[in-house]
């Protein structure tokens, strides 16, 4: 295996070549026009039966938190959490799994923590 830089949104691999695709922290970096071409993306280089595994910055509601309030407005990081679960849903991927688990902030409690969602590719 030969590891190769490139575009998320235009991998430099053939079709249906990996077993498992593992991305972690980078959807929360991005804005959200971007989420699906990325996804299907993924799903292009997954063999049928392979599994996507995402790690992100995440929240457990839907609701907007203060953080991503100051993120709007420029004043908070390069990052925010996000819910990607619809979205792997949406490009095609089956029995998408999300898991979640609060931050344990020692000072001051956070608005976020991280989720880990799971997929597989149509065989």
């Amino acid at each position: 295996m030969e590891f190769k830089a490139g575009d998320a949104k235009h991998l430099p691999y053939p079709d249906s070549m990996f077993d498992v695709l593992y991305n972690s922290y980078m959807f929360d970096l991005l804005a959200v026009d971007q989420f699906e071409p990325i996804l299907t993306e993924f799903r292009r280089v997954l063999k049928p039966g392979g599994r996507l595994v995402l790690v992100n910055m995440s929240k457990n509601r839907p609701e907007k938190t203060w953080f991503e309030s100051l993120y709007e407005r420029g004043w908070m990081g390069a990052c925010r959490p996000v819910l990607i679960q619809d979205f792997v849903q949406r490009v095609g991927f089956e029995e998408v799994q999300r898991r979640y688990r609060k931050s344990s902030a020692l000072v001051l409690p956070l608005p976020f923590g991280t989720e880990i969602v799971t997929a597989h590719k149509r065989v």
